[in-house]
């Protein structure tokens, strides 16, 4: 099934709030993936502080 086609913003306006819009769910998924990699950086350095003691 293809997605139907988006309609092309018809004024400068339009086009500069679109590429705002998708700047901004583009940060905020950067957001996420520096979160999940902080995330798993954090357990790999604790099993390594785990694995040492023993």
């Amino acid at each position: 099934m293809a997605r139907p086609k988006k309609k092309e913003p018809t004024t400068e306006l339009e086009r500069l709030r679109l590429e705002v819009y998708r700047l901004r769910v583009e940060n905020e998924l950067f957001k996420k993936v520096k979160a999940l990699v902080q995330a798993r950086e954090a357990r790999e350095r604790m099993i390594g502080l785990k694995s040492s003691k023993n």
